[in-house]
């Protein structure tokens, strides 16, 4: 399973439920704080978890983002943790965090269609590697397995 973690302000909670909808594939888990978090959980813990456990981070990046202290925690665990950022801006002409430097992003306010249709492809790319690099580390674990037993 492919796990993405969606950063985003709570105004453009929109946003990220098209995301998740737009690359729903069967191999994609999207985390949308607002539904994914269970009532009861800690929303630090079970956030950090997330993006600990995530393979990539979509930060959706407005200028309710940018005030945001939770994105900006999530964005500073996503880097501490080596994470793939992916930041998607979504207002012209907004600049990204000093954090994120040299890290390309997807200017959906310029062209939505091609830049959602990029990230559609890309998505369904980066989870079908996962799951060839899973399948050949379960298919190398089995042989290992196998070898050691035929060898007693």
């Amino acid at each position: 399973m492919y796990n993405i973690f969606v950063s985003y302000s709570q105004t453009d909670l929109q946003w990220a439920e098209y995301l998740k909808q737009h690359l729903a594939f069967s191999d994609v888990n999207i985390y949308v704080a607002e539904h994914d978090l269970p009532a009861g959980n800690s929303l630090s813990m079970d956030i950090a978890n997330q993006i600990k456990a995530s393979d990539l981070f979509v930060l959706l990046w407005t200028q309710s983002s940018k005030s945001s202290n939770y994105v900006n925690q999530e964005l500073f665990v996503a880097k501490t943790e080596g994470k793939k950022i992916l930041p998607i801006v979504l207002q012209p002409e907004i600049q990204l965090p000093q954090l994120l430097g040299d890290i390309k992003y997807l200017d959906i306010a310029k062209d939505p269609e091609n830049q959602l249709a990029w990230l559609r492809k890309f998505v369904a790319a980066e989870a079908k590697s996962k799951a060839l690099t899973n399948l050949i580390s379960v298919g190398f674990i089995g042989l290992l397995a196998y070898a050691i037993f035929r060898s007693e």
